[in-house]
């Protein structure tokens, strides 16, 4: 299992024993999307998809990068700017592509 995104969205990729992967969409009681929905409902472009912006297996630094995005814009919300862009700093040293 690994984390996956799209635009404004996080979902989970699970690969099975016979290698087939699955998008499970927690917002939607655990049930499976195909590529192609997310592709038709969020905004993305063929680019995007093509080099792994969007709706690839995240590798765990990805992810945890990904995760703690949340933490800056809460930081963010509560003004603490200097703190928020220390840890996206932090973020970006992990996940350059997330910029």
């Amino acid at each position: 299992m690994a984390l996956a995104q799209a635009p404004l969205h996080v979902f989970v990729k699970y690969t099975d024993d016979a290698g087939a992967t699955w998008n499970l969409e927690a917002t939607s009681g655990g049930g499976f999307t195909r590529d192609l929905w997310y592709r038709q409902k969020l905004p993305m472009n063929d680019d995007a998809v093509a080099k792994g912006t969007y709706l690839r297996a995240l590798a765990h630094e990805e992810a945890v990068a990904l995760i703690a995005s949340f933490v800056v814009e809460q930081h963010w919300a509560e003004s603490r700017f200097e703190v928020a862009i220390s840890t996206a700093d932090v973020i970006l040293q992990h996940y350059p592509a997330f910029a």
